[in-house]
């Protein structure tokens, strides 16, 4: 059973719902089962899917570790081939000297 605080038997709701008990007269008059699962539910399937995304999430923070540690080359994947592009806002800010 339940123990409530003694403020919670002063409210009206509170009555109804402590009238409510499973395993009452009305629950044994209409025989109403709640079953409980004997096993938590989860299948291996389940759990091996659980541990491929942590497997990934792993790599994934250890990848996120390792840039930041010896830092982010902006310069990776460019190749040397074009001059390069420069924003109209930026031509005009080093044509002024700033």
């Amino acid at each position: 059973s339940m123990a409530l605080p003694a403020w919670a038997y002063d409210m009206p709701d509170a009555q109804i719902l402590l009238a409510r008990v499973p395993g009452g007269k009305r629950t044994k008059e209409l025989g109403l089962v709640v079953p409980i699962p004997e096993e938590d539910g989860l299948t291996d399937g389940q759990i091996a899917a659980l541990f491929v995304v942590a497997l990934v999430g792993l790599i994934a923070a250890v990848d996120l570790a390792k840039t930041l540690y010896f830092g982010i080359n902006p310069t990776k994947f460019k190749t040397a081939k074009g001059k390069g592009s420069i924003t109209p806002f930026m031509k005009r800010l080093i044509e002024n000297g700033y």
